[in-house]
This record gives C-alpha cells, structure tokens and sequence, in this order.
C-alpha cells in the first residue's frame, strides 16, 4: 500500500539512497510513521542489493534512508 514520491542520489562523501513514501491513494491511509519506513526498509534490502543498476550507481555500498515526504 506504499508508493515512492521521490528519489534522492547522494554520492559525495556519503553515499546515500533516499526514498521518500507515502501511502497509495487506493489505500485510503495518511501519516507515514517510523514504523512505516522500516518496513519498507527492511523490504527493500535484499533487492536493492542484489540490483546491478544500484551496484554501478554506488560501487563500494550505499546506505538506505527510507523517508516520509513531510507535512507539505
């Protein structure tokens, strides 16, 4: 019932993957919690690790933020 809002690449001195969700519209849900984020965290850590496209994008290992957008 989530969906990506956003997508943010840092790779300067830190290398960073951060995904901001929210609930889908059909889900009817508001207010992502801390919860929320690590759930889809944890999800999405075997798959981004096995992705090449994320492996070229950060070669050496990244960390994952998952995010709520915020109020706005």
């Amino acid at each position: 019932g989530y969906e990506v809002v956003a997508i943010e690449r840092i790779s300067h001195r830190e290398k960073k993957l951060r995904l901001f969700i929210d609930w889908s519209a059909s889900s009817g849900k508001s207010g992502i919690g801390i919860d929320d984020c690590i759930a889809v965290s944890k999800a999405l850590d075997a798959p981004l690790e096995n992705n090449p496209v994320v492996d070229a994008a950060f070669p050496g290992g990244y960390e994952l933020e998952v995010s709520s957008p915020g109020v706005d």
